[in-house]
Parts: C-alpha cells; structure tokens; sequence
C-alpha cells in the first residue's frame, strides 16, 4: 500500500484473506502516516505474517511496535536517485 492511515483497510483486506485460507500474507507499506487509533487497527487481529514499512515518514516513539513491523531504511536509495537526477 502507498500510505497506511489507520490500517483499518489494509487489517480488513488481511482477514479476508485469510478466510480464503491464504497462507503467506505480507503487507507493505511506503508512507507510514499512522492517524491515531492505527495500533488498534492494524496490529490488533493482525491476519499479516509480516508487515514491513520504509522510513519515508520517520516513526517516534509513539508509533513504535517493540519489533512488530520491520522498518526498511530506503534513505541511501532516495538519496542515490536525487542525487543522479540532479547531475544529469
């Protein structure tokens, strides 16, 4: 998903998947806004065997999970990519 508000769509998606007995389910997140209550809805039933979000949108210490989610740092690619446009 692009951006995870709430995760309350992306938590409904999951269970419903699951009912269809889908054994694998990884959610993938590039802007991890996090609105209040998205701890509630994402992780609460979580159908997902793992969730990963890039650092795009850095996480304080009130979003984080105590290892729940995996965070990909994708600065160095950012700014490779910048770096490249802006000298071509």
């Amino acid at each position: 998903e692009d951006e995870v508000s709430t995760g309350g769509t992306a938590n409904d998606t999951g269970l419903l998947l699951r009912k269809y007995l889908v054994r694998d389910l990884y959610f993938f997140s590039t802007h991890p806004v996090l609105t209040l209550g998205w701890r509630n809805k994402l992780l609460k039933h979580n159908p997902f065997t793992k969730i990963v979000f890039t650092n795009t949108i850095p996480r304080d210490y009130k979003k984080q999970t105590g290892g729940e989610i995996i965070d990909i740092n994708i600065a160095s690619q950012f700014g490779a990519s910048l770096f490249k446009v802006l000298n071509s």
